[in-house]
């Protein structure tokens, strides 16, 4: 691994304000441009007409640094100061002296450029705390005329969106999986920043690339420098790498699409050119990374090559217009993505988010997803934007590190230090519990070590079905991530969702019961920059919520008082507990709540409060919980005026966080005049029963403060709430204050166990219950009543306590336990208590008999599922019956659930029939009596006492193993005698009844059966798709639950189905199997339906039967526009259909069918007057051959027509291949090498018309 010298100084330059006279803003001049001229569609951008020579002449003139104005889409200017920077290797740098790179900062703002000039202009990427933003020449011909715009404004409508991307080549399955598990298992060093990773890159274009950017190779250098400045800006901010091009990358730009070694239309081919290409000019030894760029293939990639020599430039990126954002964020980052390891973060079903691109271990956005890892904008309806965010995902940083940082990545990078620190992140307090359909709001808080400004990105993390990110199901992700932002706090769902009323796909709040779990990135805003993060968790409940403000109207005065009534929806019960809200006032419609009125009043669903004194006509109400991260806001507008009339306020704040029953309980008063008010102001306040309170002025003047004294003669405690009333003339205030008086603390009440109980298990649960209040408890545990020999000891602040190390069997012990809280400690309650002594059980296996097949050798396991909980002290295996003929082939073994395996027997009595036999350690011999079928005890082969001090909870097998073939039998009994310290049982009755029927309509398979138990959390339905015994689990239901439909059944198949329930602690016995044969299914569709000419106006239809079970098929026919119509049904297996047909149109499809129904329709064909009215002179007069091909078909053309090209599609329709035609009298030659085994279509594209031929690959 090679170093490099260290980045401070770099970075150093880059954040100092130089002594250099700036360029002016008057460089950039503002245009209007008509928007039939822009390269890259835009819905709201700036227009400018950039004086570019001038910039470079102030560029060159500055050396190495300057500062420089750019525009914002705003049309504001802002500084920065610029740093050239490299990003091409010297010698490839001195070819081409004109292509420059700058990055740079604005020191007050934090905000970051990347810009690149060259032959295609001047573009610029500033990452700023209000997004992401570009500038870019309007057209390809002026590079004079720029836009500036934001990421989001860009017009996807417009832009080219069929990009289509295959799914990311894994070479080496092994090693992603390293990757995968390192991320799943939080193994990843999540960091990154400390230090920079730099990889060589190299590019090869093809010609057809070269010739959209003008043509020469220092045109595409240019386009190329431009893609990849961008692309390091945001690989260097988001996980500190960047790429550097490599000295001879001049001779992988191709400039004659004719001439060059590249498939341009076609990624799986171009993929492989790429690495071929690279690896020979460049040299394997001499980059890291290679990547292709073309117009036309779209996207592949192989995940985590870079470094891998076979792989390391297995990555290409084709658009038919490359440039701009869309093809260097949202495609080549993208792709490059891939290469780094990182897999899709998007969990859409629809159109380019199905098939097999999804990737479930990295699946955390909803729907198409945002980031640069997700799949904006082409995928339908599951679309959450139309482009991506530039930007990773932190699901993609956890990939991406750990390929860079501890995997293939990490071995060919060049290491240097950055001198940047990393940002020290909070995410704040988690594990509450929130109700359904409520906002909620996440406050994290993040510092920096080098003062460095700070940018946060808050995202859901979690993993789920795929689907409807409008329908998500269990704990699948419902927010999107949005760009980070300088605010560390999110609102969830955003905004203006919760003030409009509205509802945005991928801000969907949780409407049943589910977990969510966030993760919290904060970047800082070094160039290089330096980024961590921190998570936490929320749980939601479908036993409370919605939580709603009612709505809120009307006018008032600053002062003036108004009752606020939200709907509590049971969030004051368990499990979410708030007893208190905050009630805040918006005075600018919502966005931002900024005046808190009411602190801490009880969550009752009503609440008097104050107006603020301001003007305002659309201020709102927010109720936020106390203890709790969620709230809600009115519906409606109200206004406030502010007063004109004197008037006071009164304020309330107590003296101490908590009190003593001893002490004197002090709360001080705060007073204010409002426009000189005067009069003087008389206080009370609400009786407290128990408490004594008297002020020290009841009345005082406004502005002055005064305390309110309690004495606690009574000794009372609890919570309390302290109501304060204040008048003054025809005013009057209340204020309420709650606070809490911490009770002397109270011996408590031990109710487990009682005192002198037996029997309690080895580690036993104590419980107690007393009126405490915040208080903490010591637990204590002896074997002496004066608790000189404790065994054990601990604290805890619930009213439980569990002992942590085993207590002796069959002995007498003592526990005592004491409050402890800010007033004192109580007394000690204590209790003695005897262990109880080891327990014996006696339990029976239920899966037999299991049949011992004699066509060879074989192995038969029989399962014995153990719901107790204890440590074997003694173990005996007793009635083992079965019957087997030559016993000794046989082997028994005994096999624990922590895999502890012992022979029982082995090999044993020749060629005896059948057993019936025990074993234990403690039988008189170990020489079996043959035949063994007696029911004798005999020692076994191996000790049992082995499994002394092992867990009996779990799965126990007794494995019998048939040595040869011929001799079979069954095994009909087996039992467990086991002798139990620490015992505790967990059993679960085994379900009954089973049953299993199928639905006829849609084929499905109902599965029902008895609930017997009542203590179990779900049951494991379990189903076999060829005999009894080969079982696999489908899914598990919930408590309670005694059906289940499998939708996934095949027709005319045979299952065999199985439940068995489970707790937290073990799983139950198996119900019985029941068999189901389905009935025969709907015919599968035809597919690959073509159609072809013959001289006599013969229509020839062929097509795959890809049916096993259909009955007919059907030939329905559209003529023109009309409606199509059923001209044949032919035998089952038919292949083909032809009939003569006159000019016209034609549209043909074909069904199978049989007695279950009929199947989807094929793809429909069509034939048109065009065709017919030259058929005769194109079919005698063009000839393709050979026919079936191999490597390479001709197409001689006699005929007076005139080719414009000839087009290859596969059985699918999709274009395969594409030739234009210029010379009229060649015999056209086309390689078809590459093409898979098949059947192809040609079609012959003349001025006149278009015919259509096939041809098969051999």
């Amino acid at each position: 691994m090679k170093k490099l010298l260290p980045l401070t100084l770099l970075l150093t330059l880059i954040l100092i304000t130089f002594n250099i006279k700036a360029q002016k803003s008057s460089s950039w001049v503002s245009i209007s441009v008509d928007n039939t001229e822009r390269m890259i569609p835009v819905k709201k951008q700036k227009d400018f007409k950039l004086k570019v020579d001038e910039i470079k002449s102030y560029l060159k003139q500055s050396g190495q640094q300057s500062k420089l104005s750019i525009p914002y889409p705003n049309g504001n200017f802002k500084s920065f100061n610029l740093k050239e920077r490299q990003i091409m290797e010297p010698a490839l740098a001195a070819k081409f002296p004109n292509i420059k790179v700058y990055v740079g900062r604005n020191p007050e703002t934090g905000d970051n450029v990347r810009i690149s000039i060259g032959k295609d202009g001047f573009h610029a990427m500033v990452f700023s705390k209000e997004g992401t933003f570009f500038i870019d020449p309007v057209s390809k011909s002026d590079n004079l005329k720029h836009q500036v715009y934001y990421k989001k404004d860009l017009d996807e409508e417009l832009i080219n969106k069929n990009f289509y991307e295959e799914e990311p080549i894994v070479a080496d399955q092994q090693r992603f999986e390293e990757v995968k598990n390192k991320v799943e298992a939080g193994l990843v060093e999540r960091p990154s920043g400390t230090e920079l990773r730099t990889y060589r890159l190299a590019v090869a274009t093809t010609g057809e690339y070269t010739q959209f950017h003008g043509g020469t190779v220092e045109d595409a250098m240019s386009a190329i420098v431009t893609t990849m400045n961008r692309v390091n800006g945001i690989y260097e901010r988001d996980i500190a790498v960047t790429m550097v091009l490599v000295d001879n990358n001049d001779q992988l730009i191709y400039t004659d699409a004719s001439t060059d070694p590249f498939t341009n239309d076609d990624a799986g081919s171009f993929i492989d050119e790429v690495q071929a290409d690279i690896t020979s000019i460049i040299g394997s030894a001499n980059f890291d990374i290679g990547h292709g760029f073309s117009t036309g293939a779209g996207g592949l990639a192989s995940l985590g090559s870079v470094c891998v020599d076979s792989r390391k430039a297995s990555g290409v990126t084709g658009r038919s217009n490359p440039v701009g954002d869309p093809y260097d964020v949202d495609y080549v980052a993208h792709e490059i993505g891939h290469q780094f390891g990182a897999p899709h973060t998007f969990n859409g079903v629809v159109g380019s988010c199905a098939g097999n691109n999804r990737s479930a271990s990295s699946a955390y956005e909803p729907g198409s997803g945002t980031t640069i890892m997700a799949y904006a904008g082409i995928c339908g309806s599951d679309n959450i934007q139309e482009n991506s965010d530039a930007y990773f995902h932190a699901a993609s940083l956890d990939y991406m590190t750990a390929f860079s940082q501890q995997n293939d990545g990490n071995s060919c990078a060049q290491i240097s230090s950055t001198g940047n620190n990393l940002p020290i992140v909070e995410a704040g307090q988690g594990g509450f519990t929130i109700p359904i359909n409520t906002p909620f709001q996440l406050n994290g808080s993040a510092t920096d070590p080098d003062g460095d400004g700070l940018s946060y990105t808050w995202e859901q993390f979690d993993l789920g079905p795929a689907g409807n990110p409008n329908t998500p199901e269990e704990n699948a992700p419902i927010f999107r991530s949005f760009e980070p932002t300088a605010d560390s706090f999110r609102i969830f769902p955003q905004l203006s969702d919760i003030l409009n009323g509205t509802q945005s796909k991928g801000e969907i709040l949780p409407s049943y019961a589910r977990d969510l779990n966030f993760r919290l990135t904060v970047r800082d805003d070094q160039p290089i920059g330096a980024v961590d993060y921190d998570d936490l968790s929320l749980s939601v409940t479908d036993q409370a919520g919605p939580f709603v403000v009612e709505e809120f109207t009307g006018d008032y005065v600053g002062y003036s008082s108004a009752t606020v009534t939200w709907q509590v929806n049971g969030t004051d019960l368990a499990p979410i507990n708030t007893n208190f809200v905050d009630i805040y006032v918006s005075t600018d419609g919502g966005n931002s709540f900024t005046e808190k009125v009411v602190e801490q009043t009880p969550n009752d669903g009503s609440q008097v409060i104050t107006m603020p004194n301001v003007n305002t006509s659309t201020a709102k109400i927010k109720v936020m919980a106390s203890n709790n991260v969620f709230f809600n806001i009115s519906t409606g507008s109200f206004s406030i005026t502010e007063t004109t009339e004197p008037t006071f306020t009164i304020s309330l704040n107590n003296d101490s966080e908590s009190y003593c029953p001893s002490e004197e309980l002090v709360f001080t008063l705060q007073s204010e005049s409002i426009l000189d008010f005067n009069e003087s102001i008389e206080l009370s306040f609400d009786q407290i029963a128990g408490l004594n309170g008297t002020f020290d002025n009841s009345t005082i003047s406004p502005g002055e403060s005064t305390k309110l004294r309690f004495s606690n003669a009574n000794g009372i405690s609890g919570e309390f709430m302290l109501v304060l009333n204040a008048s003054a003339g025809s005013t009057a205030r209340s204020i309420e204050l709650p606070f809490t008086i911490t009770n002397n603390p109270i011996t408590p009440t031990i109710t487990y166990p009682t005192n002198q109980q037996s029997d309690l298990p080895l580690r036993p649960t104590f419980t107690w219950e007393d009126n405490n209040i915040e208080s903490a408890y010591s637990v204590e545990i002896a074997t002496d009543p004066d608790f000189l020999n404790i065994v054990s000891a601990g604290t805890t602040s619930e009213k439980e306590y569990t002992v942590q190390e085993q207590l002796q069997g069959n002995t007498i012990h003592y526990m005592r336990i004491k409050t402890t809280n800010n007033c004192g400690e109580s007394n000690y309650a204590s209790v003695s208590f005897t262990t109880a002594a080891i327990t014996c059980r006696a339990i029976s296996s239920t899966d037999l008999p299991k049949p011992i097949a004699s066509s060879s050798p074989n192995t038969v396991q029989s399962s014995l599922n153990i719901c107790l909980s204890g440590i074997v002290e003694e173990i005996k295996v007793t009635n083992v019956i079965g019957t087997h003929s030559y016993i000794s082939d046989l082997t028994l073994t005994l096999v624990s659930p922590k895999g502890t395996e012992v022979v029982l027997m082995a090999n044993e009595c020749g060629s005896e029939d059948d057993f019936n036999l025990s074993f234990s350690d403690d039988a008189e011999s170990s020489n079996l009596i043959c035949p063994p079928n007696d029911g004798g005890i005999f020692q076994p082969q191996s000790p049992l006492s082995a499994l002394i001090g092992e867990a009996i909870q779990g799965e126990w097998i007794l494995k019998i193993e048939d040595a040869a073939s011929e001799d079979g039998g069954e095994l009909l009994n087996w039992d467990l005698e086991l002798c139990i310290g620490n015992f505790q049982d967990f059993g679960i009755d085994q379900p009954t009844g089973l049953t299993a029927e199928e639905n006829e309509d849609d084929g499905s398979v109902l599965i029902e059966w008895t609930d017997n138990a009542d203590n179990e959390t779900g049951y494991t339905i379990e189903r076999s798709d060829d005999d009894s015994s080969n079982f696999i689990e489908l899914e598990s239901v919930g408590a309670g639950v005694s059906s289940y439909v499998d939708n996934a059944v095949k027709p005319e198949s045979i299952y065999f189905y199985r439940v068995k329930p489970f707790n937290d602690n073990c799983e139950g016995g198996y119900s019985e199997a029941v068999t189901i044969e389905t009935l025969p299914g709907v015919p599968e569709t035809p597919t690959s339906l073509v159609v072809t000419i013959e001289n006599d106006y013969t229509a020839k239809l062929s097509w795959i039967d890809n049916a096993t079970n259909e009955t007919a098929y059907f030939v329905e026919r559209s003529v023109g526009t009309e409606a199509f119509e059923r001209i044949a049904e032919l035998n089952p297996d038919t292949k083909a259909f032809e009939e003569v047909v006159e000019i016209g149109q034609y549209t043909y499809r074909v069904q199978a069918s049989n007695d279950r129904g009929d199947s989807e329709y094929s793809n429909e064909v069509t034939i048109d007057d065009t065709v017919l009215s030259m058929n005769d002179e194109l079919l005698k007069k063009v000839m393709i051959f050979p026919n079936p091909a191999k490597d390479v078909i001709y197409i001689k053309n006699e005929s007076t027509l005139l080719f414009n090209k000839v087009q290859i599609r596969n059985s699918l329709g999709q274009l395969i291949k594409n030739e234009t035609i210029i010379d009229q009298n060649q015999q056209i030659e086309i390689p078809v090498h590459n093409l898979a085994k098949g059947l192809y279509l040609i079609h012959i594209n003349a001025k006149e018309g278009e015919i259509v031929k096939q041809i098969i690959i051999e």
